[in-house]
């Protein structure tokens, strides 16, 4: 398609996908692209004007490799369609292009499997209970909340669904609290909106 449709194709896209207010984007001129990533940072210390100033940790550098695909749409306009003077084919293509492409992007940032397409966030390795420093690099964290029936709202029994929310904020890793985002599906919504205060 011509470029201008192309570029507004993306802008449209930024605006009504979810997850590209989530995920930090990096355009690319070639698939053979890398990133460094600092794992465990440099570590600091305070010292007086004049005191020595020993080495501090070393960082530890992990590669990461991100899988990539082409994702692309091939919608088809009829002749007749073509030839209506006031069919705008290129508003159609830029409407019908960047509302399926958001929706492609946001299964592939939750499940992409990697193959021909990005590795989602749940299409990794297996998320382990065991916290920050203690698990693989890559691997996430999940905290489970010990039973299905805690994630129930129900005061008569002194049960309160939010408890749930407020236990894993506060386990988790403290710049992960800061800039944390809860992703859910909208049955988990339901019962979530229905929550009332104690």
């Amino acid at each position: 398609i011509p470029e201008i449709l192309g570029r507004r194709i993306g802008e449209k896209v930024q605006e009504i996908s979810p997850m590209r207010e989530l995920v930090r984007v990096v355009k690319t001129g070639t698939s053979d692209y890398k990133e460094l990533i600092d794992v465990n940072g440099t570590d600091s210390g305070w010292v007086g004007e004049t005191d020595t100033r020993n080495p501090t940790g070393t960082p530890t550098l992990e590669e990461v490799i991100p899988t990539l695909g082409t994702l692309y749409s091939y919608p088809k306009a009829t002749e007749e369609s073509l030839d209506d003077i006031f069919f705008d084919v290129g508003a159609w293509l830029i409407r019908k292009g960047s509302k399926d492409f958001a929706k492609q992007e946001g299964i592939g940032f939750i499940t992409g499997n990697g193959t021909k397409k990005m590795t989602g966030i749940l299409g990794g390795a297996t998320p382990v209970a065991t916290a920050d420093g203690s698990r693989d690099f890559g691997v996430l964290q999940y905290i489970p909340t010990g039973a299905a029936a805690a994630f129930n709202h129900d005061p008569a029994n002194d049960l309160y669904g939010d408890d749930v929310f407020t236990d894993i904020e506060q386990e988790m890793y403290t710049e992960h609290r800061m800039n944390g985002t809860y992703l859910m599906n909208k049955a988990t919504l339901k019962v979530m909106r229905k929550f009332r205060n104690k």
